[in-house]
């Protein structure tokens, strides 16, 4: 008889998330996997039996099983774990169904400082008045230079350089913290590498590394204000990190599920700016790869700042085992092709995942193959928009658009461009020539 593996409640954990990111991710495209489908699709990446995960999920209220068609549901308890958010109650009812088999952890990479990463810490006071876990408000312009360190607000110590505060968001690859610059006295975010290894134990750290060195590098080197920029990053640490823009405006994604809609119009101008910072990223050779809601962050203005390019690259691995279909639940935004080969990256699947965000951002649904267009869906659309997106979203990359300045030249053409030329609706740039750069 076959001994049980021994297993941890780090894996048990990163396992259970996997599975139930890949529900959530069905559920988003309208649709809900069957009980057979999930089996076959996630057991080659499970210590234990499927079974085994299916009765926990059950047993605790994560999902629901319709009788008639097997088919998967997400509780809302379920889908909150599948956005990143799981708790307490969480690891108890892990630690409970499956105590008989937990034991120390074994056979991982050492990355622990002793965080949860999905901790969840109520502020306190310090003895300077600052709420610990957020980074302390930034002082009056003139006395920044005066203030001594001493008098920040405590938090983690990443380096001497910078000081990590509370998280603001987190998904399969990392988290991001709300940091602070201990020299510039200004807000940062900061995202370390550490879910990745916990989540997807096939990959090699050195191999991560690598490709998260060369990543951050191709990213730092985008220079345009419509792109979040890079200002560091340390790869020789347990948790490697690079550090970007603070956007206190929040991502794209919030601005979707929140209550507040904004126009068409608000819309179309954040589909205009994510254009024009893809079009230059794309004149420079750099590929985003993996375009989502949550990849559009907003500056205290309200405009629409790109991130994350080539972040995929960080899970290519040389091992020959299975790789998961999901990795970082954005697969309702995959191309076709992307579907067949997951590290595929290049113009013609930016343009198709930008259409099917423009196609959200419109509606509030993720489009299907019987879906209506956007100006059927939503009346103050204008009538261009349909061809724009019905081209984007090409099954065949060949009959997409060729590049993004093909879908800027047809947006104009397509579209009355008063609204989007506004004064600062947006920045636009002449191209990558010797012409200065101006805001029309």
């Amino acid at each position: 008889m076959e001994s049980t593996p021994e297993i941890s409640e780090n894996r048990l954990q990163s396992e259970l998330v996997l599975l139930l990111k890949n529900l959530h991710a069905k559920e988003r495209e309208g649709d809900r996997m069957r009980l057979p489908e999930a089996r076959d699709l996630l057991q080659a990446h499970l210590s234990l039996d499927f079974a085994d995960y299916f009765k926990f999920l059950k047993r605790y209220s994560y999902v629901m099983i319709n009788r008639r068609d097997q088919s998967l549901l997400l509780t809302e308890t379920g889908r909150r774990v599948a956005q990143g958010k799981a708790d307490d109650e969480f690891t108890r009812d892990l630690r409970e169904h499956f105590q008989h088999l937990l034991t120390e952890e074994a056979g991982f990479i050492d990355l622990g400082d002793g965080e949860e990463e999905f901790e969840k810490i109520a502020p306190t006071e310090d003895t300077e008045g600052n709420p610990k876990g957020s980074a302390p408000e930034p002082p009056p312009p003139q006395q920044r230079r005066q203030q001594p360190q001493a008098a920040q607000s405590k938090g983690s110590k990443l380096d001497a350089r910078f000081t990590k505060y509370d998280a603001i968001g987190s998904g399969g690859i990392g988290t991001v913290y709300r940091g602070r610059h201990n020299t510039l006295l200004v807000d940062v975010a900061i995202k370390e590498i550490k879910e990745l290894f916990s989540y997807f134990n096939f990959l090699q750290r050195t191999e991560v590394v690598r490709h998260l060195k060369e990543t951050v590098e191709r990213m730092a080197a985008l220079q345009h204000p419509l792109i979040v920029r890079i200002y560091d990053c340390n790869t020789e640490i347990a948790h490697p990190f690079f550090v970007m823009d603070y956007m206190p405006g929040g991502n794209l994604r919030q601005r979707l599920e929140s209550e507040s809609k904004p126009s068409s119009t608000d819309k179309l101008v954040v589909f205009t700016q994510v254009l024009y910072a893809l079009d230059y990223a794309h004149r420079k050779g750099v590929v985003h790869g993996n375009l989502k809601p949550e990849n559009i962050l907003f500056d205290e203005c309200g405009n629409a700042h790109l991130c994350d390019f080539g972040m995929t690259s960080l899970l290519k691995t040389d091992s020959s085992r299975p790789v998961p279909q999901l990795v970082t639940g954005s697969i309702a935004y995959l191309s076709p092709e992307q579907m067949r080969d997951r590290m595929m990256a290049n113009a013609q699947t930016d343009i198709y995942s930008l259409g099917i965000i423009l196609y959200e951002m419109l509606t509030g649904r993720i489009p299907g193959r019987r879906s209506p267009l956007p100006s059927e869906s939503a009346p103050d659309v204008p009538k261009g928009v349909d061809e724009l997106f019905e081209k984007m979203t090409e099954d065949e990359p060949e009959k997409r658009y060729p590049d993004f300045d093909a879908v800027l030249n047809d947006f104009y053409e397509k579209i009355d461009g008063a609204e989007f030329l506004k004064k600062g609706k947006v920045v636009l740039f002449g191209g990558l020539d010797d012409e200065a750069p101006g805001q029309t």
